[in-house]
């Protein structure tokens, strides 16, 4: 015989939904957890030698699976951690982004590139100034 899922004062459909939210948050926990290690990973085969040319590049790409995983592993916890996490994570990238497509190199940068890049920081900025116009306008 199954149990009663019901829970006094709440409808099935409520309950179903706490269900999904959970199943959800433990996904993304899983993920995030997944991309840590990914991060870590690359970070143990530079330290092995195992990376003779592009170690710069390696640590770089282990770096940004370290911070990119840090609001997925926040959110089964705290979903306004995670959002916090999320907005330093996106201005870091966007930020190295732009960093890495302006200033002088031996590479030359297409101007899609360019623009694709600086769009995305000036959404990044205009979405951020939106959420923040909003959060504190009296009701």
């Amino acid at each position: 015989m199954m149990a009663d899922t019901r829970m006094p004062g709440r409808g099935e459909k409520d309950v179903a939904g706490i269900r999904e939210a959970s199943a959800l948050a433990l996904l993304v926990g899983i993920v995030g957890g997944c991309h840590a290690l990914v991060g870590l990973g690359i970070f143990w085969m530079v330290a092995a030698g195992s990376v003779v040319e592009g170690q710069a590049g390696a640590v770089f790409a282990g770096v940004a699976f370290l911070v990119a995983s840090a609001p997925a592993i926040a959110f089964p916890f705290s979903r306004r951690v995670a959002k916090r996490l999320l907005l330093v994570v996106l201005t870091l990238f966007a930020a190295a982004t732009l960093w890495a497509v302006f200033t002088p190199s031996a590479t030359p940068v297409s101007l899609t590139v360019k623009v694709a890049v600086l769009a995305f920081a000036i959404l990044l900025a205009f979405r951020t100034w939106l959420a923040l116009r909003v959060s504190r306008k009296p009701d």
